[in-house]
This record gives structure tokens, sequence and C-alpha cells, in this order.
């Protein structure tokens, strides 16, 4: 369905919110930052924070009334949902800098480096 068609179709073609995408999202950032803990969990973060911003988006165009009103569960829930996954994204992001500062990462990656290398 296009934009045009979600604007003036019919109600069989009623726009819908994006919460199977912002969930996807949600999910595949928090793998990305945790699974990043040892490299950089900055695209984990950034995917979670795009999440966020589609659950926004989507409660935006449900209080303007461009979304039905029956879809403000499933907002709320994918909103609550990318919050969350941002949250622990941003903590896992906190962890990492706290590593990083207590010098691990030099010697963890000397000796991976060693060990691939030979």
């Amino acid at each position: 369905m296009s934009r045009l068609e979600g604007l003036f179709g019919t109600a069989a073609q009623a726009p819908r919110a994006a919460d199977r995408r912002t969930r996807g999202l949600v999910l595949l950032g928090v793998a990305f930052a945790a699974v990043g803990i040892v490299a950089s969990c900055v695209p984990g973060v950034l995917l979670t924070l795009a999440a966020w911003w589609s659950a926004e988006r989507d409660r935006d165009r449900l209080a303007s009334g461009w979304l039905p009103a029956a879809a403000g569960p499933q907002v709320h829930a994918a909103r609550t949902f990318a919050l969350t996954g941002l949250g622990l994204a941003s903590t896992l992001m906190l962890a990492q800098a706290w590593i990083l500062a207590q010098g691990v990462y030099g010697p963890l990656w000397l000796a991976w480096l060693r060990l691939w290398l030979g």
C-alpha cells in the first residue's frame, strides 16, 4: 500500500502501525549492542534509537487521527518495547564505556590477536 492509498484508500486499506518494524529493530539493536560489547555498541544503540523514533512517529500518527483508534494498544505496546530496548542498549553502551575505562580491552584484544594470528 502506497502512502497515497493510505491517505485516500478504503477502510479495508486503512493505514497500519509500524509495530513489527519497531519490534524487529529493537530486537536487532539490542542483539547488536550485546554482541558489540567487545568492539562497539554504537550500531545497536542507533538501531534501537531508530526503533524508538518509529514508535514515536506512530504515536504522533495515532494522536493526529491518521491511524485508527483501534491501533492504540499496539502502538503504546511498541513504544514501551522500544523505550525498554533503548534503555537496555544504552546501559550496555555505558557498561562498555566503563570496561574501556578500566583498561580491559587492550590486553583482551592483544590476547585474541595472538591466539588468532598464532
